[in-house]
């Protein structure tokens, strides 16, 4: 009956993340969309929680457009730029466009050079090269990171596979 009032906000807000808690990521999208006219960094916040439903719908071109639109806009605070742009990078590796992701994974490395997001573009630049074919590079970046990546036993256990794979061919990944 109220809108607009600051309960019916808080309401649609519950309400999206019990959907989206529920697997309705559709309906988690329509109550986030109900909240997208509120002041910008409430609006970024829900276009941000839009986008992750997409991701889970495994809509990945939407999620995209989500993140593109939010990688935009003037709103968006600079520090957050380089995790939005790793977002879309990763919708590119999981749809299976490895090319065009470790392309876009590298764009933050060269221009966020400082971001903390950086060690994961380059992890994900690594299995993107390698998930297209490019076994060598692919080994050379991770094992650039071996010193410094938390995650040193998920690390080397990739690294091991890509040397195999460098070392019998394509036939040793089973």
């Amino acid at each position: 009956m109220y809108p607009d009032t600051p309960e019916a906000r808080l309401a649609s807000a519950a309400m999206a993340g019990i959907y989206s808690r529920g697997g309705d990521h559709r309906k988690a999208v329509e109550e986030y969309q109900l909240l997208l006219d509120g002041p910008a960094p409430e609006r970024l916040a829900y276009r941000r929680l839009i986008a992750a439903e997409y991701v889970m719908m495994n809509d990945f071109r939407q999620a995209r457009i989500e993140y593109e639109e939010l990688a935009a806009s003037e709103k968006l605070p600079a520090e957050l730029v380089p995790e939005i742009l790793y977002q879309i990078a990763s919708t590119y590796y999981i749809s299976g466009q490895a090319i065009e992701a470790a392309r876009r994974f590298d764009e933050i490395i060269r221009k966020y050079p400082e971001a903390d997001i950086v060690m994961e573009a380059r992890l994900g630049k690594g299995n993107a090269l390698a998930g297209a074919g490019r076994t060598g590079e692919a080994l050379d970046i991770l094992r650039s990171l071996e010193r410094e990546y938390p995650n040193k036993e998920a690390l080397r256990t990739r690294i091991e596979w890509l040397e195999r794979i460098l070392k019998e061919g394509p036939q040793g990944q089973r």
